[in-house]
């Protein structure tokens, strides 16, 4: 069997970004350069879980006596202190990482980025035929500039895109446990703004029920274990996130962030674009998913629009890109080998028949 083949430029230019983050994130992380140090990131997901194992919740919901709390508690830990780290997840995503509080520090840190790579891992090699082109793919998410930002940070890239993708592929062979993993995604809910679209476009309404089913499940969870004012902090700060903005989410890599820090607009404008790009965003995913694409190709769409619609998002969340672009070349050369040979067989493309969107697929599949 043939191999895929990637022109020689692509892969020069992939390689060079990937081996630019990673050698950033090895720096960091040997303490080489300064920084923060390492896990940063992960500092606020582990405080909060460990201010609720200690009996103190409330803590969480004040910016700034949490940011100090993490310097006085982990400040041997930090190269500088923080000046400005608020949580800012909904109540169920602490609830995810409520158990690694459990562990020590560095443990919890280390583990968390396992379990949530391997979940990415297995989610990319879940229904892709060719050991090759599993291979291929992975190898792209993980040596890529998102990949080495996430370690370095100890963000959560890895679980938001595991569940993105590991939900999508499922949804052909479980529309209920694809539709429930899309569900998860709404512990990062800026990358959950596309699925409802996607799913509607697609007709899959069982996956649509599984999908708001389970993130209804969620919050009633974490609404009961942490209080039902958890969920009114959080909507608070996320309507009036306040020193966020200047200390966090203008440095992201969102339309906000480039028209705000870059051009110099002012707040108001730059999410009123922001809203534009999401609402064109959830347009092309709509359209892609009533195409006649294949599935890999639609994915790709869904990941690098769900990136360009969120209003907020940084570097490690760009895992989701090198992904999509992997997705979609790998398809284009697949699809160009397999015209090369159609066209030396004698074979017209066009009597073929076209690859379907997953529901008409198995729709048609039934009425077969």
């Amino acid at each position: 069997m043939r191999s895929i083949k990637i022109p020689r430029v692509v892969l020069l230019l992939a390689g060079v970004a990937g081996l630019s983050g990673w050698t950033l994130a090895l720096l960091v992380l040997s303490g080489r350069i300064g920084l923060l140090g390492p896990g940063t990131d992960w500092l606020a997901f582990y405080g909060a879980a460990r201010a609720y194992l200690d009996g103190h919740l409330a803590l969480i919901f004040d910016p700034e006596a949490f940011t100090a709390h993490l310097n006085s508690e982990f400040g041997w830990w930090l190269v500088e202190p923080l000046a400005f780290r608020p949580w800012v997840y909904p109540p169920g995503f602490l609830l995810l990482v409520l158990p690694f509080g459990m562990l020590p520090l560095a443990g919890s840190y280390v583990l968390f980025q396992l379990a949530s790579g391997t979940a990415l891992a297995g989610a990319l090699a879940f229904k892709a035929d060719r050991p090759d082109v599993r291979r291929l793919i992975i190898a792209s998410a993980f040596l890529s500039f998102g990949a080495a930002a996430n370690i370095m940070q100890g963000q959560n890239g890895f679980l938001t895109a595991a569940f993105l993708i590991g939900g999508w592929r499922a949804i052909r062979s479980s529309p209920w446990l694809g539709g429930a993993l899309l569900g998860m995604v709404t512990v990062k809910p800026q990358f959950w703004l596309l699925v409802p679209v996607a799913l509607v476009a697609l007709r899959e309404w069982k996956a649509l029920a599984s999908c708001v089913g389970s993130a209804v499940v969620l919050a009633a969870a974490s609404a009961a274990l942490f209080g039902i004012d958890a969920w009114l902090h959080w909507i608070d700060f996320a309507l009036h996130p306040g020193e966020w903005i200047p200390n966090a989410r203008i440095f992201g890599t969102s339309y906000f962030s480039l028209i705000t820090a870059g051009i110099g607009l002012s707040g108001k404008l730059a999410d009123a674009i922001q809203m534009t790009v999401t609402a064109a965003s959830a347009v092309v995913v709509y359209l892609s998913c009533r195409a006649t694409m294949p599935r890999d190709q639609q994915l790709a769409i869904l990941l690098a629009a769900a990136l360009i619609a969120a209003p907020h998002s940084s570097y490690y969340d760009t895992v989701l890109l090198a992904i999509a672009a992997t997705l979609w070349i790998v398809d284009a050369a697949e699809r160009g080998r397999l015209a090369c040979r159609m066209r030396d067989a004698g074979v017209r493309p066009e009597l073929t028949r076209p690859v379907m969107a997953p529901g008409r697929e198995r729709r048609a599949e039934r009425s077969g």
